[in-house]
């Protein structure tokens, strides 16, 4: 699979009652990003979409994917309403560091919409594609 760059997620868990996001570092994914448009009776509507396409083969730092039933902060998952940003961003949630700072502070957030999982043919291919608005 030909890549074009890093990305970073962030899961959402919760932990003592408190949402809270885990950072992870996906290095060599291929993103393909573009603009989806809808028309209505009230006009037109655009936004910002993307496919991310993440070998299953994946560098994320040692840490090991787990199925989302089975998410901890030690590893990492794919799973909706999770967050994507294009490349290696520096933001870490925390209490001081809301995750709004993290959608009005960065380009190229979007948001997992789905999870296609394709683990057919040569294994070398194998990779989940990720929908994201």
């Amino acid at each position: 699979m030909l890549t074009n760059t890093a990305a970073t997620l962030y899961n959402r868990y919760t932990e003592d009652g408190a949402e809270k996001y885990a950072r992870t570092v996906l290095r060599d994914v291929s993103w393909q990003a573009g603009r989806q448009y809808t028309f209505s009776q009230d006009g037109v509507n655009g936004g910002s979409v993307a496919d991310v396409f993440i070998p299953f083969s994946v560098d994320a730092g040692g840490k090991p994917f787990l199925p989302y039933k089975q998410f901890t902060p030690e590893g990492w998952t794919l799973q909706k309403k999770d967050y994507l940003v294009k490349g290696v961003c520096p933001y870490e949630h925390g209490l001081a560091h809301p995750i709004s700072e993290l959608l009005s502070g960065y380009d190229d957030v979007v948001t997992i919409t789905g999870v296609e999982t394709c683990d057919f043919g040569f294994s070398d291919l194998d990779h989940w594609e990720v929908s994201c608005k």
